[in-house]
């Protein structure tokens, strides 16, 4: 009875330690991940990708419709 407070104690601990690995080890999977998939996407984004054309032309029309000028366009 005198060592179920220090078991109650190493339980809680356990799981304390348990459950801060496992949120490191998913953030660290999840950055892994994220990395591999922005490289996947960094590379199909170039000016011969008709996609990426399109979708830079919707948002030169969208800017320009907000009333930025052509220099600012430009510099993006």
């Amino acid at each position: 009875s005198h060592l179920l407070s220090q078991g109650a104690g190493a339980n809680n601990f356990a799981r304390q330690l348990g459950g801060a690995m496992g949120v490191n080890v998913l953030a660290v999977v999840l950055e892994w991940r994220s990395a591999g998939h922005a490289a996947v996407i960094a590379e199909t984004q170039t000016v011969g990708n008709e996609g990426t054309r399109t979708w830079l032309a919707a948002m030169g029309d969208s800017y320009t419709a907000a009333g930025a000028s052509a220099d600012q366009l430009h510099g993006l």
